[in-house]
């Protein structure tokens, strides 16, 4: 009997901690565990010392004593520990992808969170949810923010119908909107969107065969235009051709790889904006024209025909090793702020940049093993290599130039040599977005917006270079086989000196 009564009263208490633990809180459940733990437990213990009798009464009631003794001494010290770390506000996230931690962005973005916003949680039958956790820590990092769980049968607040399944919105004033994503990614994006008032006008240039922001293929700018909406910024097309100067409102343009060069009166109309404290941002291609061509020479900044090798950075996948390389080499700069060889970027078939006079400087490099490939109109000249003597920075990659334009103005340029970086395909991949719309909002002079954003933890973020794909073969196909053996051969020695 005391034996039963020992076994109920640790199956009680070990629920009621269970309880205690994921209501982070004493219910009445858990109270009522805990309560009968004890009783059972005491009346365990007095029945042992009431049956104990004969001439090993002594022996079998310290035997019984000591093991109850144990069992209750550990189960209380298991309560205590679980009810002091409930009283603490830390907590240690040692999920893989640190799913219950959020990021620095975006416990700043909360920071600077100056109007009150409504999270709702639709179609949630119970606590505990995932999406219910992480908007319980956006609440908990803002006082303006704040979660509210609708029952499961409630309206979408957006379209008046059935939510249909879980549903997360985020409302502030008479703006709703709706996070597509269990993810602090998707939160935080629907978080920017709603929060950041579009004040910044950008303009892409259009009418040249350029990468068109409303494309929705992979070599379109349809998704980078969005991370733009996203970020408060505006966009619209831009015809140069229809007026001669650039609109006043335009406050950052985009030329995305020209397939066609643009006419002198809009190489003028682009200059005379940088002049005048303008902010432009070009995205080059190998095998493109090089535009804009007076813009560009003005800056300090020409582009040479070619692509840029780099053998360090390959990975597999790429049709030339090294044409696609990653590309961890920064300037320290508010652009690159966050980007290091462990953030590396992914570009693909980038053009070369040159940079002349002490004005302009490169904020990304490719390795000193670089090499530049002749176009294919000169296939059968051979690549030319990197000077052994060239400087560590010796081939940029992106490259930034400003003007004074008098009355504290400061016309600004920054010139990518690779424009797919920007495309719907590639935007996504590594850090790619975060160079990229750090530059936009160092252009707009919004460096307070400059982060790196919160990341989704899928494996085509990660692309594999070789020498880490052959090290984690070894790992996983020779190391485990070679374990076995080493074990087999010292049992067999083992039972040979037998």
């Amino acid at each position: 009997m005391s034996g039963l009564l020992i076994a109920l009263g640790c199956l009680a208490l070990g629920f009621g901690l269970a309880g205690v633990y994921f209501a982070d809180s004493f219910g009445t459940t858990a109270s009522a565990n805990l309560a009968l733990a004890g009783v059972l437990l005491a009346a365990a213990v007095i029945g042992v010392a009431m049956r104990s009798h004969g001439r090993h009464a002594g022996l079998a009631r310290r035997v019984w004593l000591g093991v109850v003794a144990r069992v209750t001494a550990t189960l209380v010290l298991a309560g205590v520990l679980l009810y002091a770390s409930s009283q603490v506000g830390s907590r240690w996230d040692l999920t893989p992808e640190t799913g219950y931690t959020l990021s620095d962005y975006s416990r700043r973005l909360l920071a600077r969170l100056d109007t009150d916003v409504d999270a709702v949680l639709v179609g949630v039958s119970g606590a505990g949810s995932k999406s219910e956790m992480l908007l319980r820590l956006y609440a908990a990092a803002s006082p303006h923010f704040h979660l509210e769980l609708a029952a499961p049968q409630a309206l979408d607040p957006m379209s008046g119908r059935p939510a249909g399944g879980v549903q997360r919105y985020l409302r502030s004033g008479e703006r709703t909107a709706r996070a597509t994503g269990v993810s602090e990614r998707s939160v935080t994006q629907t978080l920017l969107q709603l929060v950041t008032p579009a004040h910044t006008n950008v303009c892409f240039v259009d009418g040249h065969g350029e990468l068109a922001a409303d494309d929705a293929g992979a070599r379109g700018l349809r998704v980078f235009a969005r991370m733009l909406e996203r970020e408060g910024y505006t966009q619209r097309s831009l015809i140069l051709a229809r007026a001669p100067d650039v609109p006043a409102d335009c406050g950052v343009v985009i030329l995305a790889a020209p397939q066609r060069a643009l006419l002198p009166e809009e190489g003028d109309a682009l200059n005379r904006y940088y002049d005048g404290g303008g902010r432009v941002l070009v995205l080059l291609e190998p095998e493109r024209p090089a535009e804009p061509v007076a813009l560009l020479e003005q800056a300090g900044i020409s582009a040479p025909e070619g692509t840029v090798i780099d053998p360090e950075g390959r990975i597999y996948g790429a049709q030339t090793p090294g044409s696609e390389p990653l590309i961890g080499r920064f300037t320290a700069h508010p652009v690159t702020r966050g980007l290091d060889a462990h953030t590396r970027v992914l570009v693909a078939g980038a053009r070369p940049l040159a940079l002349h006079g002490a004005g302009p400087r490169g904020l990304v490099w490719a390795s000193t093993s670089a090499s530049i490939r002749a176009p294919a109109a000169d296939a059968a000249t051979p690549a030319s290599p990197a000077s052994p003597a060239a400087r560590p920075s010796a081939i940029p990659l992106v490259a930034i130039a400003e003007r004074d334009a008098g009355e504290g103005r400061v016309g600004r340029v920054i010139v990518f040599g690779d424009a797919d970086i920007a495309s719907n395909g590639r935007i996504g991949l590594l850090y790619n977005e975060d160079l990229l719309l750090n530059a936009v909002n160092h252009l707009a002079s919004r460096d307070e917006a400059i982060d790196i954003r919160p990341k989704l933890a899928e494996l085509y973020q990660y692309p594999l270079q070789p020498e880490r794909t052959i090290g984690a073969f070894q790992s996983i196909a020779l190391l485990i086989p070679e374990a076995l053996l080493a074990l087999g051969i010292v049992t067999w020695w083992r039972r040979r000196r037998l």
